[in-house]
């Protein structure tokens, strides 16, 4: 199985995706240059979004459609990105996905910049209770 590094904006199918999902995937990733990684089965059937920062990166979006779900993709994408890169890694995600980043090497911060901060506390506060889940902040050094 191979994985491939691409721009996002090189793939609209992903964006359409992207925002047909939203909020509970980031939309926002569409509006920078976003690196893509994706895995292929004929087509797509899993991709992840990084957003490089000054001095660090963001996973922004991981998803794989549904039907091949449950399988690790999403697990080796993130893999992949952790071994291409020796910067710090941020996400934001489900609570309920701790345990799967954890066995990346994440762990629950509460040490991040005011962007990350602003985003969960307002989530939290304002569309927990529309989406069912709170969003937590992770951190890869």
């Amino acid at each position: 199985m191979k994985i491939t590094k691409s721009k996002l904006w090189k793939h609209p199918g992903l964006m359409a995706t992207i925002l047909k999902n939203s909020p509970p995937l980031d939309p926002s990733v569409i509006l920078f240059n976003s690196e893509v990684y994706m895995i292929k089965k004929g087509s797509i059937i899993s991709f992840l979004t990084l957003k490089k920062y000054d001095g660090f990166y963001e996973l922004k979006t991981a998803y794989t459609y549904p039907g091949y779900r449950n399988k690790g993709y999403a697990e080796k994408l993130v893999k992949k990105v952790l071994s291409t890169t020796d910067s710090d890694l941020f996400l934001q995600c489900d609570s309920k996905l701790e345990k799967l980043y954890k066995k990346c090497g994440f762990k629950k911060t509460d040490k991040m910049s005011l962007l990350f901060r602003i985003r969960e506390n307002l989530f939290n506060l304002f569309l927990s209770r529309i989406f069912g889940y709170k969003i937590i902040t992770m951190r890869k050094k």
